[in-house]
């Protein structure tokens, strides 16, 4: 990716995580949230607390998103868990 590893380090406050990370910036290049949650990066959110702070992160960062549009994509999140877990059970 061309200029990744600037991105990063101007954005990501830790050396840990993994793909895909991501930020949200304000209109002066302000980080307003990152994908580094309290257990490390949430990446694609699949677990609670993942899918927690991915939500609290559309929240503070997508300031135009509709309460209709955040619980679409909170409860997609949350069912497309249930059937990761569900098929690694059978």
């Amino acid at each position: 990716m061309t200029n990744g590893n600037a991105v990063k380090s101007r954005f990501c406050a830790s050396e840990k995580g993994g793909i895909p990370w991501f930020a949200f910036l304000d209109a002066q290049g302000a980080v307003v949230a990152t994908s580094d949650g309290p257990k490390g990066n949430v990446g694609f959110p699949a677990e609670p607390d993942e899918i927690d702070h991915f939500v609290a992160m559309l929240r503070k960062g997508a300031r135009r998103i509709t309460p209709e549009q955040l619980a679409g994509v909170e409860g997609g999140l949350r069912e497309f868990a249930a059937r990761i877990k569900a098929a690694r059970r059978g």
